[in-house]
């Protein structure tokens, strides 16, 4: 019971300075010289500078228009900050349609948007209570008001706006050495996959004959490793001919299925196909996809922008992820001839229990990852990470480029490489 009366001691101050000083509060900001109130922070100011922490730490909202708040728009500069503040679910408003962004913000006001940078309302209120004590109270426990003397209605002086957030940088979890090259196309667990052409390079066969576009058609070329450095052959294509190596007499042929993580024999007879999970061993019949169940979700709304319906999870491992796209990027394809979209992430959430999340950057020669895979058979995510090219690569491209100019086709010449990468679930773990 002792461990419980700081608590109770907490909510009948609040309770007292927040009766006390309501109406100071209010007759305050009326009262003082525009010289004066450069001492406070407004809640567009405020704004701001959260939503420049939560940037820093990988919070990207999609910019989305904003039909929430009839007193801000496109041309205030602290537009787009509460925007992304608004979608994260950190700020609701007066619950009058207007944000008020000229207003002092207050302590209790300041505090109730940090801890929902944290937490659902739904969670708080129902751990904490209602907004502005269980708010309050929330932030004290978690050390976001830490060195800071305030009194709750009043306003937040710029000092200390800068001591709650720099309390908040400090508890968002952030790291950014998690995320390893794989170096090859695919892992299985148990073999290493890649081949020849990469994506950027051409295409093995030519995708659409009745399209206008230039397609780079090269020859084909799956290898396998068991240990990533020592690398074999599997099958190439020689004089327009694919020829197979290391099968077994009852197998003529086997090509990689990617959906499935394994060799399979073809053509693709029933009756007689065999697969392989490691080219060595074969076992009749195709292979198949490994049983997987889902984890409950059971929270009712989170932090950092994470949407419910955006979470993956790995039964095997308990853990929960999520990932925020920060830019849907539309272009139109020269090759193809129609409207395509490359959706572009810099950030991965994860946790064990939905409700203490860390985030997962990465490295500094990745610009961006275009998909995002649970893997289970390998106990990971696997990345699909924008590079730069080499100057070899770009002098291959240059002669891709000018080759399909001279035969009149489309060509999207690409502007990164995508490399894949990965993110061990044990590395996740042992941070959580």
């Amino acid at each position: 019971m002792n461990k419980r009366k700081p608590l109770f001691l907490c909510v009948a101050v609040l309770l007292v300075t927040v009766l006390l000083f309501s109406q100071a509060a209010q007759a305050l900001s009326v009262s003082m010289t525009e010289e004066e109130k450069q001492m406070f922070a407004t809640r567009a100011e405020f704004s701001h500078a959260l939503a420049e922490l939560l940037r820093e730490k990988g919070v990207w909202g999609t910019e989305k228009e904003s039909d929430g708040f009839s007193d801000i728009s496109p041309e205030q500069a602290y537009y787009a900050d509460i925007l992304l503040l608004e979608e994260i679910g950190v700020v609701n408003g007066d619950g009058n349609g207007k944000f008020r962004p000229n207003d002092l913000i207050t302590y209790q006001e300041a505090v109730a948007m940090l801890g929902r940078s944290f937490r659902g309302d739904e969670w708080i209120v129902r751990n904490f209570g209602p907004y502005p004590n269980g708010y309050t109270i929330f932030a004290m426990q978690e050390g976001l008001t830490q060195g800071v003397a305030m009194q709750m209605n009043m306003p937040v002086m710029r000092g200390n706006m800068e001591a709650l957030l720099k309390n908040t940088g400090e508890k968002i979890k952030v790291y950014s050495d998690l995320v390893q090259k794989l170096g090859c196309d695919d892992y299985t667990g148990q073999l290493y996959i890649d081949y020849y052409p990469k994506h950027w390079q051409g295409y093995s066969q030519k995708p659409i004959d009745s399209s206008t576009g230039y397609f780079h058609i090269v020859p084909e070329k799956v290898l396998y490793s068991y240990d990533n450095e020592t690398w074999h052959v599997a099958y190439e294509a020689i004089d327009g001919k694919t020829v197979f190596y290391g099968l077994p007499e009852y197998v003529e042929a086997a090509r990689y299925n990617w959906a499935y993580k394994a060799f399979e024999s073809v053509p693709y007879h029933p009756e007689a196909m065999y697969h392989s999970y490691d080219y060595k061993t074969w076992y009749p019949g195709p292979a198949t996809q490994r049983k997987y169940e889902d984890l409950a979700v059971t929270e009712e709304s989170f932090p950092f922008g994470i949407q419910g319906t955006s979470l993956f999870t790995d039964t095997a491992s308990g853990l929960y992820f999520s990932f925020l796209p920060y830019e849907a990027a539309y272009y139109m394809s020269k090759t193809y001839g129609i409207e395509m979209v490359e959706t572009k992430s810099n950030i991965i959430w994860a946790s064990k229990d939905q409700v203490n999340w860390i985030g997962i950057t990465l490295p500094e020669e990745v610009y961006y990852y275009k998909s995002f895979t649970v893997r289970s058979d390998i106990q990971g995510i696997r990345l699909d990470c924008a590079v730069d090219f080499t100057e070899d690569e770009r002098q291959y491209l240059d002669a891709v480029e000018k080759q399909a100019e001279e035969a009149g086709g489309g060509y999207d010449r690409p502007q990164y490489k995508y490399e894949n990468y990965i993110i061990p679930f044990d590395d996740i773990l042992k941070l959580l």
